[in-house]
């Protein structure tokens, strides 16, 4: 019972301390070690990330970014850009 804790733990300590690299690097092991120990998941995990990468618009005047972006978009009738420095 304390292993499914601990692995429990290893996982969600992340969430607590972003920064921890300790957690982080315990995390990956425990992350690899269950994609490695499943392949179904692995695969579920591999399309779900696949999916959540894809940018997409619909709509008039839609506009999708699929990366980074440091620039102005506008969309609509009429519409002003002003840039203030």
């Amino acid at each position: 019972m304390r292993a499914v804790d601990s692995s429990h733990d290893a996982i969600n300590e992340p969430a607590k301390a972003p920064q921890d690299r300790e957690a982080l690097a315990t995390h990956r092991r425990h992350l690899r070690k269950a994609l490695v120990d499943d392949p179904e998941l692995a695969d579920q995990l591999a399309g779900l990330v696949a999916r959540a990468t894809r940018a997409r618009a619909s709509g008039a005047r839609a506009v999708t970014i699929g990366g980074s972006h440091a620039g102005t978009e506008a969309t609509g009738d009429g519409a002003t850009n002003t840039a203030l420095r």
